[in-house]
């Protein structure tokens, strides 16, 4: 089996794929660790047929985990089943600690409460266990705000206000609020009205824990964004927040719809590119210091982590951190580096850590993306090679299409939109931004920690570049008339999409392989190969016809009629 790891990871996602239409009682922890023990024993003994075997125990290991990890996700108050009818707009009073980073924004306070225990009105007492309760907070007077935004992570805080269960979608495929929070494990809603209905008194911890780690880190972000503030314009400080330290509740709604509908929205997102520089300078400067090679990885394997959290550790960035972690250790270690074996451990991990990461957007567009980039970019290139004779602008248009083609349906399906424009947008505005705007901004702000006034300079100066940047995609955005609106595909549109790419690359790889080998005396000599060329050609026609009708149907049929055309082949 030439690449394990990956199939193994293809196979546990498979389990959670399956976990989520399929629900078998006796599927839980124990079963789970039974199935990888058995198919452990399997491989050692070498028995017949393991192969086979071991895929299917693997499936039903990855069905029993997400079923028992699903089924914790449960509310403490679900043990009170007579009562679940009247907690919906009960007024009661939560007792916990604050358990992520306050955000104020105009007359709202938003954050979540690890809740010890939950009071009525009659006086009952009920513990939670320290689960997570969101708070919506409406202040009342301009002196709140300064009040909430001295709140942290890790105060101890008793609320008092209307507990609400989370509204689900409204519309057919609308967007379902109680469904995203359960998956952030959040299943009640605390509404108030003043800053004085919570009692919050600073944390005083005893000794260094996690709670402690992340309030020092919630501090450093926002010394990081007030600093991005003090150097930046006004209107670009949003924007440069969101690109350098992944803080986007300053970002303008309206320029960030802008780059959704242009296809740009992963410029905003922590990711590898950020990593990339990140390690860049660091190993940069440590060169300079005379470190050892040895030395200056096992450093940047240990800044890693730091990075990840002070980016605000969304899936994008943990994927390309943990990526960047297991390649700087085979460096070191002088092992040999397999990218899909890294990105398919990178994915493991983080599945295994939390299994609602598959259903997450951007974990999806990530890892797509980057599979997509490693398989297929080097084999696009060799394709263009005949008709492009520049390595660089052949590299350039290979990263575009392969992610533009990879990443296409999980987009109209999430955002339902696609701009005809957004292959020239990537092409053109993602190079400027990736080895100009974002280094110059980085320097930018590092140079800021230590003299704001010579930040603020070389802010200036990055200013023009953004205007001019802006300047763009404001006249992109004008053009309606390639803004595309699509419905969200099915499994079946989308499983046939990816199918047809495949095989109208293998019908590109085989027919160029072809022509590569042919000489005048084959043409004249080979009559078999000839047919076989021309098979290969009309089979390339047959795929594109039918790649170009599926967008037809995924654009133009809505959700019943394209049922009615799956089923009808089916």
């Amino acid at each position: 089996m030439k690449r394990p790891v990956v199939l193994g990871c293809c196979l546990w996602i498979t389990g959670y794929v399956l976990a989520m239409y399929i629900e078998l009682p006796w599927l839980s922890l124990t079963a789970s660790v039974v199935l990888l023990g058995l198919a452990a024993a399997l491989l050692m003994f070498r028995l017949p047929a393991r192969q086979p075997l071991c895929m299917l125990l693997l499936v039903g290991a990855a069905l029993g985990f997400y079923h028992w990890y699903d089924q914790r996700n449960v509310s403490a108050l679900l043990r009170l089943e007579p009562k679940q009818e009247l907690l919906d707009g009960s007024e009661v009073t939560l007792l916990g600690r604050i358990g992520s980073p306050v955000t104020v924004d105009g007359d709202r306070a938003s954050f979540t409460v690890e809740a010890d225990a939950i009071r009525f009105q009659s006086g009952d007492a009920f513990p939670l266990g320290g689960e997570s309760v969101q708070v919506s907070l409406r202040l009342m007077q301009q002196a709140e705000q300064d009040v909430a935004a001295r709140w942290r992570r890790g105060d101890a805080a008793t609320l008092a206000g209307t507990l609400r269960s989370p509204s689900p979608a409204r519309n057919f495929g609308g967007f379902d609020y109680r469904r995203y929070l359960r998956f952030h494990r959040i299943h009640w809603l605390l509404t108030a009205k003043g800053a004085d209905q919570a009692r919050v008194e600073p944390a005083t911890p005893k000794r260094f824990g996690i709670v402690t780690l992340l309030r020092w880190n919630d501090e450093l972000r926002d010394s990081l964004s007030r600093r991005a503030d003090a150097i930046f314009p006004p209107k670009q400080a949003g924007f440069m927040k969101s690109m350098l330290i992944g803080m986007k509740d300053d970002l303008d709604p309206d320029r960030f719809q802008q780059f959704s509908e242009l296809g740009l929205t992963h410029i905003l997102a922590i990711s590898g590119l950020h990593v990339a520089v990140f390690l860049g300078v660091c190993i940069w400067l440590m060169k300079k210091l005379r470190l050892t090679k040895e030395t200056y990885l096992l450093v940047c394997i240990a800044l890693l982590p730091m990075y990840i959290l002070l980016t605000g550790a969304s899936p994008s960035v943990t994927r390309a951190g943990l990526m960047s972690m297991i390649v700087l250790y085979a460096i070191r270690r002088g092992v040999i580096k397999d990218a899909l074996h890294i990105a398919a451990i990178s994915a493991w991990v983080m599945l295994v850590v939390n299994p609602y990461y598959l259903l997450d957007v951007s974990f999806q567009l990530s890892f797509l993306v980057t599979v997509g980039l490693i398989v297929g970019v080097q084999r696009v290139s060799e394709l263009c090679q005949e008709w492009i004779r520049s390595a660089a602008i052949r590299n350039m248009l290979s990263i575009t299409l392969v992610s533009q083609l990879i990443s296409f349906p999980v987009s109209i399906y999430y955002f339902n939109q696609f701009s005809l424009l957004s292959w020239a947008a990537n092409a053109c505005l993602v190079p400027i931004i990736s080895m100009v705007i974002f280094p110059l901004g980085m320097t930018a702000l590092v140079v800021g920690l230590v003299s704001i006034p010579v930040g603020h300079c070389v802010g200036w100066l990055l200013s023009w570049l953004n205007e001019c940047l802006f300047w763009v995609t404001d006249h992109l955005q004008m053009l309606r008339e390639f803004k595309t609106i699509w419905p969200s595909p099915s499994m079946i549109w989308i499983a046939a999409y990816y199918g047809l790419l495949v095989l109208i690359y293998c019908a590109l790889h085989a027919h160029r392989l072809l022509e590569l080998t042919k000489s005048p005396l084959q043409i004249l000599v080979n009559q078999q190969a000839n047919r076989r060329r021309h098979l290969l050609f009309l089979g390339m026609i047959s795929l594109s016809v039918m790649f170009l009708f599926l967008l037809y149907m995924g654009y133009s049929l809505n959700a019943s009629l394209e049922a009615d055309w799956c089923n009808f082949w089916m």
